[in-house]
């Protein structure tokens, strides 16, 4: 005689794998699909995210989300199995953040004593998902390209302060401006070092280094 052993049966679906879609969306983007493998067992899917104002549709195992006009950094994408009795697996999230560039890093480079430079060199480090820059002067002239991270400026003979600008791009807009201020004027010197004598120092010193005359009659 043979016995089965019957499986034990679970109620519960198994957590849904990872969810792909974008990790930095567009703001104000109508179509954006996220999706994860077909879960067995699963007769439906509910998805949600933690950005405000955000529409979701689909109970499958694909959803679309239509994004407001901010996406904070750190916001998720969530979703969890359900079988038909009903019973939910546990949540499985992706994190997401807007697809707009950040603001640039400090523009390295001088900053003052520039009247009549030509050539001066500045950059900044480069902008995680940008694809381009766009750089800006007050005064003076962009000398090459101004869609790279780096940019070389010839600065005018005379001026007093000029700002340079850059910010970055991509195909979801632009990011916030990074500005540093030029002076043509040198910049102040630092303090000055040394040591300072007394008064009655300076007394002896001088007496020291008088000299004598005589005179004979």
């Amino acid at each position: 005689m043979v016995l089965t052993v019957p499986s034990a049966i679970t109620r519960v679906p198994a957590t849904p794998g990872v969810i792909t879609g974008a990790s930095y969306p567009c703001p104000n983007s109508l179509v954006n699909a996220y999706s994860v493998a077909a879960v067995p067992g699963a007769a439906s899917y509910t998805w949600s995210t933690s950005v405000a104002g955000a529409i979701v549709t689909g109970t499958s195992n694909t959803c679309n989300i239509q994004f407001p006009a901010a996406i904070p950094s750190g916001s998720t994408v969530s979703v969890v199995a359900n079988s038909s009795c009903p019973f939910s697996s546990a949540v499985r999230s992706k994190g997401i953040g807007s697809g707009v560039p950040n603001m640039p890093s400090v523009i390295s480079g001088p900053a003052s004593g520039q009247c009549g430079q030509s050539g001066v060199s500045y950059s900044i480090a480069p902008v995680a998902n940008a694809t381009g820059y766009n750089w800006s002067t007050s005064c003076g002239t962009i000398a090459g390209p101004a869609n790279l991270n780096a940019v070389s400026i010839n600065w005018p003979a005379s001026f007093t302060t000029c700002t340079l600008s850059v910010y970055a791009t991509n195909t979801c807009g632009t990011g916030s401006s990074r500005t540093l201020a030029v002076t043509g004027a040198p910049g102040i010197p630092a303090a000055i070092s040394g040591q300072c004598c007394s008064l009655c120092q300076c007394c002896r010193v001088l007496l020291n280094s008088r000299i004598t005359r005589r005179y004979y009659f």
